[in-house]
């Protein structure tokens, strides 16, 4: 998991929490650290299916599937290396689903800036603020990838409701959205990333996502893990919406 240098305690909390569960800890084996950040979520009611956009090795995933034992779990990740580790680690679970490709508003390709810290890794170039607040984030190569949209992705009729819509992309968080309009129209939830400030180059910040959710009919709910950079600004938070 990513942190700025002014978090370290909060590292060492995580830790504890991952030692303290077994589900956590046979996953911290395999080299994962659940996203325990996202116990302090007030989530409202069980889900269906969860959606993990940007599920890396599997850290949210294994989150997941211990928070809403019942659930189906859709998990989308581009990087070759990290999806290896999220198949190995969640792929024989009979609740999950992994499909190999980023999402955003259109189907295709786009070039992935691969960080050193692989969870990241963005489709947009990272700026100074970003790699002064999270050390280790700088790109050290670049990669085609496949784009696909949730809306072309998840199947709606199928779809076991409600769900709930994880999107942690590095900055890439409202194309996600665009991408998801049939999709948001269903009986949903969305814990999504948001930034106050530009770590990727010409990013959606907070408030043009928030603004894009109200104006499709969803509240936000509440603001979770929030993250400061050096100077003590708010960087970026775990935003809930909801119908």
């Amino acid at each position: 998991f990513k942190s700025s240098l002014r978090h370290a305690p909060h590292r060492a909390t995580k830790i504890r929490r991952v030692l303290a569960e077994p589900h956590y800890r046979w996953a911290l084996m395999q080299g994962v650290a659940a996203t325990t950040e996202h116990e302090h979520v007030v989530f409202p009611r069980e889900y269906g299916t969860v959606i993990d956009v940007g599920a890396n090795r599997g850290q949210f995933a294994v989150f997941a599937l211990h928070r809403f034992p019942h659930a189906q779990l859709l998990c989308f990740e581009p990087l070759v290396e990290a999806h290896q580790k999220l198949t190995k680690l969640v792929g024989g679970d009979p609740r999950v689903r992994i499909e190999q490709c980023a999402i955003g508003s259109t189907d295709g390709s786009l070039r992935m800036n691969v960080a050193r810290e692989d969870d990241s890794s963005s489709l947009l170039e990272p700026t100074a603020l970003q790699l002064e607040a999270f050390p280790n984030t700088d790109s050290t190569s670049s990669i085609d990838v496949p784009i696909r949209t949730l809306d072309g992705v998840v199947d709606i009729e199928t779809l076991i409701r409600p769900f709930l819509i994880k999107i942690d992309v590095q900055g890439f968080e409202l194309e996600v959205i665009r991408g998801a309009q049939r999709l948001l129209e269903e009986d949903g939830d969305l814990l999504v990333e948001c930034s106050f400030a530009e770590l990727y180059a010409g990013q959606a910040l907070a408030d043009e996502v928030v603004a894009t959710l109200l104006s499709q009919g969803y509240r936000l709910r509440g603001i979770f893990s929030l993250t400061k950079g050096l100077d003590g600004a708010p960087l970026q938070g775990d935003f809930f919406f909801s119908r």
